[in-house]
């Protein structure tokens, strides 16, 4: 199995933080740089995080956050769009339904309200 393209328009080796996303045909999975698969295809989709935390999309639909070897960061009972990766090392945004972020460490624990938390009315 091989990396896979972000998009079309780019070289097929996308790596964040050490990893890249692999399909066996039907899911996705982590992979290092040398090929060793990290996290086996088990998700419906991963969005790649160049801080090393990686929204993941399970079976039922459902979005939450893993590490890079697969460990369960944040539960996977959100919508989607409410988990993204984050550039600021080992941690993920994650946003409310009113649009408030907050970032969240690799313990799972709220380190910042970065925006919208406390705008006025």
């Amino acid at each position: 199995s091989m990396c896979l393209p972000s998009n079309p328009y780019t070289i097929p080796y996308t790596f964040k933080a050490g990893h890249c996303i692999y399909s066996d045909g039907t899911n996705y999975g982590l992979m290092n740089k040398r090929g060793k698969i990290t996290v086996e295809a088990r998700y419906k989709n991963i969005y790649l995080g160049e801080g090393g935390l990686f929204a993941a999309e399970n079976q039922e639909g459902k979005w939450g956050c893993i590490d890079s070897q697969g460990r369960e960061i944040i539960p996977f009972n959100h919508v989607p769009g409410e988990i993204r990766p984050s550039i600021t090392p080992q941690t993920i945004v994650l946003m409310n339904e009113a649009q408030r972020h907050r970032l969240i460490n690799s313990r799972g624990e709220t380190i910042s309200r970065p925006f919208g938390e406390y705008r006025a009315k």
